[in-house]
């Protein structure tokens, strides 16, 4: 077994434990192949269903790895970061490729209606910055919120169920909460094609989930995500925060003070927005067995009085 590659965005860590697991769920997976699932499957479907095996493992593996993690956080009274890249050899012909993500360092969409049923427009003011960031016309805000509220008045530049029963494909209005990520890509003006028709250099959607509890993460934002918090959050103070936390990761929100160059003034009305611990973290394993490739993309709740991540979406692609 042999470790093809392991890039450390952050929580180093969690790499090593992942691979742990992953090396352990190898193992295992030696003693299970030769099955009477083998013996009944064509050879295609024999190699997919080890495909599929191997990145079931991989999501198994990570969320052993954020279960222990978890555990040691709350004992070292440290923060949480759940973000690493890595590709695993776990034999002559399987191997798996794990990504985890941590939601909370990403803005919450479903946070730009509360749930009264009422426009925030402090979230709107910070999604409409994002997206200026990005390069993304902030009008297009209008059609997210028409999508997440509940009455059917088009805002300017919104769209309602009118606009799009009038789509070739066509489909209705939400009308409340995105319940998959992929759901953003069907609001007007956010479709892949519509996209790449106005250039826009980074696909807004990276930067964006809907599993958080709307707090940002200061240890794992983007700069983009860090500067869409506030007017006067500019490159340089989000630059700051990140190269103060490759040195020491924020224990705490207030160790935002120790940041050099960072006023309260810039910190001023954002601070109930931010955390340092993870409230949600996604996770993507792609598994290979010779030809034959799957991939399973998970998400899990890290709730606060429970130690072990709770898996609330499952989707195979």
């Amino acid at each position: 077994m042999k470790l093809m590659n392991a890039h450390r965005e952050s929580g180093s860590v969690l790499v090593v434990t992942v691979l742990v697991t992953l090396l352990l769920a190898a193992l295992i997976l030696s003693f299970s192949d030769e099955t009477d699932v083998e013996l009944s499957l064509s050879g295609f479907f024999r190699d997919n269903d080890h495909a599929y095996r191997s990145a079931r493992s991989g999501v198994q593996a990570a969320l052993a790895a954020l279960h222990e993690e978890r555990e040691k956080d709350a004992k070292e009274n440290r923060a949480q970061l759940g973000t690493a890249v890595m590709d695993i050899q776990l034999g002559e012909e399987r191997s798996v490729s794990v990504k985890t993500a941590d939601e909370s360092g990403k803005v919450n969409l479903n946070f730009l209606v509360n749930a009264g049923g009422e426009v925030d427009e402090d979230r709107v003011g910070q999604i409409k910055r994002l997206f200026r960031i990005l390069g993304l016309g902030e009008e297009r805000v209008d059609a997210l919120l028409d999508w997440l509220d509940q009455d059917d008045i088009e805002r300017m530049h919104g769209a309602e169920a009118n606009y799009y029963k009038t789509l070739e494909q066509p489909y209705g209005c939400a009308n409340g909460s995105f319940q998959t990520p992929a759901q953003f890509h069907l609001v007007k003006g956010f479709s892949e094609k519509d996209l790449s028709e106005v250039g826009v250099p980074k696909d807004p959607a990276h930067y964006l989930t809907i599993y958080s509890d709307g707090k940002i993460n200061i240890n794992t934002a983007s700069a983009e995500v860090l500067q869409s918090l506030s007017e006067r959050l500019d490159v340089s103070a989000a630059e700051a925060i990140i190269d103060y936390r490759k040195a020491r990761e924020f224990q705490n929100v207030t160790d935002l003070g120790n940041v050099p160059g960072l006023s309260s003034e810039v910190l001023s009305g954002v601070t109930a927005w931010l955390t340092v611990k993870s409230s949600a973290v996604s996770i993507e394993a792609r598994g290979r067995y010779r030809e034959a490739s799957c991939t399973v993309q998970a998400v899990a709740l890290m709730e606060e009085d429970v130690a072990r991540p709770r898996l609330i979406h499952w989707e195979v692609k």
